[in-house]
């Protein structure tokens, strides 16, 4: 039996790889995708910022003053604006900000408000008030001058020098006649008010507590007797800060006068003197205080407190 020929073995064809393989693998298709993106970024980046702002460039501007002819043929409207080039100087530029328009204005505190002082209600005495005993008041025609001393010495010589006058009895009744002259001033019931205030305020340091009275206590004084008839005398009305003992702590004050310095005198001499009713405290007392005169005097009756 014979044997088959043989035949060459063939090896078989490896196979051939896709030329689009790799476009079918996740991670190229990333990576293509990734270079694209950021190329297009890159491209278009420079139109997308924008460009750095240029400072513009300053130029020095060349100013000329006017000449005085030269202002002179400008328009109305332009010469209130612009300063006159001959008499107003050039004010050179300090380089610092105005500060005048960054401070606020000063405000000022509110003023104090005044001091009101409460208005006296002046009630109308049921019973007759006390009357007073008139001081004595020297009068000028009973002052005598003093009589020379006798001496047994002889008289001087022509040649000494002789010492001066003494001052007469003349001119000390002249000074006391100021005393009876009638003045207008600070007879007012208005100023009252005023002295009042200042009163209080000088006591307040001693007697911080002090209260202002709402009503007042009528005295009558009796005139002094004489010749003087006082016929311009008018109703005076003072203050007078009493103590717990009924007392007078301090002078009186005077804020009515009464025309007559004489009267005004006599008054607080009175009253620094006259007893009040006794208090738990120290007190003002406003007196009305009126000037009556004598059933034998021959002078007019002056006039009476008007309530």
């Amino acid at each position: 039996m014979t044997a088959a020929p043989s035949r060459p073995l063939e090896t078989a064809p490896l196979p051939q790889p896709e030329p689009r393989h790799w476009l079918r693998n996740p991670f190229a298709i990333a990576l293509l995708i990734s270079v694209g993106a950021h190329g297009i970024f890159f491209a278009v980046f420079p139109y997308l910022s924008d460009p750095a702002p240029t400072k513009p460039k300053r130029e020095p501007v060349q100013t000329r003053a006017l000449t005085a002819d030269e202002f002179a043929r400008l328009p109305e409207s332009l010469r209130g604006a612009a300063p006159n080039p001959v008499s107003t100087p050039a004010v050179p530029f300090s380089g610092m900000p105005d500060l005048s328009a960054l401070m606020s204005p000063m405000v000022l505190p509110p003023p104090p408000e005044p001091l009101v002082l409460p208005e006296l209600n002046l009630p109308v005495p049921t019973s007759p008030p006390p009357q007073l005993p008139p001081p004595p008041v020297p009068e000028a025609s009973d002052i005598a001058p003093p009589a020379p001393p006798v001496s047994d010495t002889p008289p001087a010589a022509q040649t000494e020098s002789t010492p001066q006058a003494s001052p007469t009895g003349t001119e000390t009744a002249v000074v006391d006649e100021s005393l009876y002259a009638f003045t207008v001033e600070g007879t007012d019931p208005s100023l009252g008010f005023g002295k009042l205030g200042e009163f209080v305020a000088a006591l307040q340091t001693d007697y911080p507590d002090l209260k202002i009275p709402n009503q007042a206590i009528a005295i009558k004084l009796p005139l002094p007797e004489g010749d003087r008839c006082f016929e311009q005398v008018k109703p005076a009305q003072l203050a007078v800060l009493v103590g717990a003992n009924g007392k007078a702590l301090e002078p009186p004050q005077v804020l009515v006068s009464s025309g007559y310095p004489i009267l005004n005198q006599q008054a607080i001499a009175a009253l620094a003197k006259q007893p009040y009713p006794l208090g738990s405290r120290t007190e003002l007392k406003l007196i009305n205080l009126e000037f009556v005169r004598s059933e034998s005097s021959n002078c007019p009756t002056p006039p009476a407190t008007t309530g």
